[in-house]
Order: C-alpha cells, then structure tokens, then sequence
C-alpha cells in the first residue's frame, strides 16, 4: 500500500522508478525470500547474532498479531532510512528544525539555502535528504548565488539562471518527497523496543536506563546524555540519536522538537591519533566513486 500510494510521484521520475522496478524483479528472480509489512522482533546469538524472528508490524511499524518466522543466520543487515549530516551546522549553532520526511534535524535554509548564519550555505545531505538530483541542482544554485555577492554575476543575470533552476527543484520534490516518505522512521518502532535493549551500543545503554534517566529528572537530550553517556561513544550519537528523542518525546508525551538534539561538538568525525600525522599529499586521500545519476 505505501508503494502504490506513491507511484504518482515516483513516475515523475520515470528512469529512476524504472531502475527500482528492475530491481524488485532481480530480487525476486534470485529467490530470495520477501516478507512485505514485517519488521525484525529479535536478534539472538552470544558472541555474533545467530538467528533472527521476524513478525508482522502495522502501519507505524508496531508489531501486529500474525505468524512469526524464525532464522538461522550468520549475519543481520537492518536499515530504518537515511539522518541529514549536519554537524557542521550544528557546531556553528545555526538555527534548525526537525523534519521526519528530511531525516530529522535539518539547518532552516532560505530559498537560496543559506542557513540563519551570515554566509553559511547548507546543500546536499546535509540540509536534508532529498536524493542526488536535487543536491546538484541546490550546489548550482549556491554557485549562482556566491558569483552575484562577489561581484562575478549581476544581480539580473543571477535571477535570469536561478528562476528555471527553482522551477527544476520543484518539479523534482515529489518524487523525492516519496521515497523519503517510504524510508522515514516510523513513531511505532521505537515504542515497540523491548525494555532491556540496548539503545546506545558505544556505552552499552539500555532504554530502561534512558527512562530511568528521564524519570530522576532529564528533561532535554542533552541533559539525558549527561546523566547516561548516551550519544557520548565512538560513533557521537550517529547510530542512537534519532532513536534516543524518539524515546524521550514518547515518556515525556512531548514532540521531537521539544526534546531538542544533542549540542554539536567537535571532532565532526572521531579520527585516530595516528591517522592526523605523517606526511600526506592531497593526492593520497582515497575519493569515493560518485553516485549514479
């Protein structure tokens, strides 16, 4: 049902809906095994996972009554959508919102995409997932718009480029807005965590802690990360975060937006001692191969 609510907006994509199309058929050729509408209940093993339950889940991904079916397994691959990378302006204290269909907290950009700082552009992924196409299209836009403030484009000049490219980005946003639709995460999945699963796998901590933490008195996620080390691991929040204000917006009966999100901190990634020296050309970074279009 989700699928077909959506292939309006995917056929205005139709090289990309066709390629996913593809995809589906390729998958079920191979004999793989589809479970449409089901979710993982359990992951079971003592020194890596060695089987996993699967049962059916609602529309918000709660778990619905219906048979469960058991594996044997050597590995486990789950995936609940796409988080907008937006350290960086978080670090510099831009003003941001929370928006589910973009990823979660996302930098507020005017229609030029520049953040509440002076100057500070957001495009990409990291002002939002909105998929490739409209990622190069913000980064033109960005370009138009720093050739006019330095003097290299007229103001007439930048309006005459930048009023089709609005007019693109538009017409790309409902086929971005669908798929984004489908890879949201949805309010039931995190009500549905059992107790004494472990949220925060850096520093081990369970969602029986977190509510512990939020009923002695937590009332920000900042506040939480102080009393639990939530989000203070390796990984700096990346995989528990989303999960973690999810969980508190559901005890305290308070929306996302309330709860807020972790304050950015430096280092932007966790980089190892021995990796910042030494010597190195620009030439020795490793660049990954692009997207396909």
């Amino acid at each position: 049902r989700d699928w077909l609510g959506r292939v309006g907006p995917m056929l205005t994509r139709p090289t990309l809906a066709a390629r996913g199309a593809i995809w589906s058929v390729q998958a079920a050729l191979s004999g793989a095994k589809w479970f449409p509408s089901h979710a993982v209940r359990s992951a079971e093993g003592l020194d890596s996972v060695r089987r996993v339950v699967i049962g059916p889940v609602d529309q918000t991904g709660a778990p619905a009554s219906g048979e469960t079916f058991s594996f044997e397994v050597d590995a486990l691959i789950v995936g609940h959508g796409l988080v907008s990378s937006c350290e960086i302006t978080r670090l510099l204290r831009a003003h941001h919102r929370f928006e589910r269909l973009r990823g979660g907290w996302i930098p507020v950009v005017d229609e030029g995409f520049e953040t509440s700082i002076p100057d500070l552009f957001a495009i990409g992924d990291g002002a939002g997932i909105r998929g490739q196409q409209i990622a190069s299209m913000a980064g033109e836009r960005v370009g138009l718009a720093l050739a006019q403030r330095t003097g290299k484009l007229a103001a007439s000049q930048a309006e005459r480029r930048c009023t089709p490219l609005d007019r693109r980005i538009r017409r790309a946003s409902p086929f971005s807005d669908a798929m984004a639709g489908l890879m949201a995460q949805r309010t039931g999945q995190a009500a549905a965590i059992d107790p004494e699963t472990v949220v925060c796998r850096c520093e081990d901590i369970t969602r029986t802690e977190i509510e512990t933490a939020i009923a002695a008195g937590a009332t920000t996620v900042d506040q939480l990360k102080h009393f639990t080390r939530c989000g203070m691991g390796p990984c700096q929040g990346r995989y528990c975060g989303d999960t973690v204000q999810e969980l508190m917006g559901l005890t305290l009966n308070q929306s996302r937006c309330e709860v807020g999100q972790w304050t950015g901190r430096p280092p932007l990634r966790p980089v190892a001692l021995d990796e910042l020296v030494g010597n190195f050309r620009y030439s020795d970074i490793p660049i990954p191969v692009p997207a396909p279009l």
